[in-house]
């Protein structure tokens, strides 16, 4: 780049003026318009300068930038230039891969192919012998419906042996079961006689008992005079356990019974006393040292009378017994009385009978159980 400069004005300075001989404006008139006129070149001059050195700043500025350009455009040629270069290389290398991919991929189905078809025979055999396989079972298992079939009609024909045998079985139970109801009509009946005479019999005990019991009220009401003026009397009644399920002791001590040491007996039997609103012989009576003491089974207590809850059918007690168990827990004991005692004496209802009693009773865990065994037939 070549640069130029203009040649600087010439100079019109005027002589310097003589120090010796003062300026005077009245003596020089045209000074001032000539200093006018030096001070405007000077300032024409600077702004010619400055704009001259302006244009070749830009000038210069210019000239960069375009050098500038083009080392820029030189620069990114080449780049591209090198850039195609690798793009073209990358695509050679590229297509080469893409064949031999092609190839590999023309071997992969050959041997798929391949692969393939030994898979069909494969398959084909294995069919083929599974084909095999089922015509065989199937011929087993014709064989085995025939067999089971005949099987089944032996067991229909063991079954109708058995339906036979059982309904002779069951006619044979049935005539036996007649024969018992009849013997059991029979035994009732004669049970039934023998109540009656027992019946007549108690009937006739206590009508000797009655008269007996009138005899000693005779001879009682004769010498009732003697014992009071003895002052023989019964002490208040105390009431005592519970002996069996409603009935409960009571007993009393015979006072003033000194004359009758030697035959104590007599007036304790003899002697009546009034509880729960009747008057009632001593039960029995005991000599303690020089006390006689009377008591009295009160029957009809109702803090006596337990009765069994929670009742339980056990089962059969052995085969061929012909026995079923029976339990139930007895409940609302009297507080300080034996629950066995009382368990013993008290009655239930179950099966729509009415039994006075327990066969047995027996203490479990603090409960006191009732047992029964009942008749069942079904226990065969």
């Amino acid at each position: 780049m070549s640069s130029y400069s203009d040649p600087p004005p010439p100079s019109y300075q005027s002589a310097p003026p003589n120090s010796t001989q003062p300026e005077n404006p009245e003596t020089e008139p045209l000074i001032p318009g000539r200093q006018k006129k030096v001070a405007w070149y000077r300032t024409h001059i600077k702004c010619v300068t400055i704009a001259a050195i302006l244009c070749v700043a830009m000038v210069s500025c210019m000239v960069w930038s375009a050098t500038r350009q083009s080392q820029n455009l030189v620069q990114w040629e080449r780049e591209l230039t090198s850039k195609k270069a690798l793009e073209k290389i990358r695509e050679l290398e590229w297509g080469r891969q893409m064949e031999q991919k092609r190839t590999e991929q023309l071997v992969r189905e050959q041997e798929w192919d391949h692969q393939m078809e030994e898979r069909h025979e494969e398959e084909h055999g294995r069919e083929l012998e599974w084909d095999g396989q089922m015509e065989q079972k199937r011929a087993e298992q014709l064989v085995r419906e025939q067999e089971w079939d005949h099987q089944m009609e032996e067991r229909h024909e063991e079954e109708r042996g058995r339906e036979l045998e059982w309904e002779g079985h069951m006619e044979r139970k049935r005539a036996e079961q007649l024969l018992r109801e009849k013997e059991w009509d029979h035994q009732m009946e004669e049970r039934h006689e023998e109540e009656h005479g027992r019946e007549l019999e108690w009937d006739g005990y206590m009508e000797q008992k009655h008269e007996e019991e009138r005899i000693r009220e005779r001879q009682w009401d004769v010498s009732q005079e003697q014992r009071e003026r003895l002052g023989l009397y019964w002490d208040e009644p105390t009431p005592g356990r519970c002996t069996a399920h409603g009935v409960r002791d009571h007993h009393a001590q015979l006072l003033n019974a000194t004359p009758y040491r030697y035959n104590w007996l007599q007036p304790c039997e003899d002697m009546p006393i009034f509880i729960d609103g009747s008057m009632r012989n001593a039960s029995r009576c005991e000599r303690i040292g020089n006390e006689i003491w009377g008591h009295w089974s009160v029957k009809g207590e109702s803090m006596c009378t337990p009765f069994f809850e929670n009742w339980r059918d056990n089962g059969c007690i052995a085969s061929g017994s012909k026995l079923r168990l029976a339990s139930a827990r007895l409940d609302y004991i009297p507080s300080g009385e034996n629950g066995l005692e009382l368990c013993g004496s008290t009655p239930h209802t179950f099966w729509n009978k009415d039994f006075s009693h327990p066969t047995t009773c027996a203490e479990t865990r603090g409960a006191i159980w009732g047992y029964w065994e009942v008749e069942d037939s079904r226990c065969h």
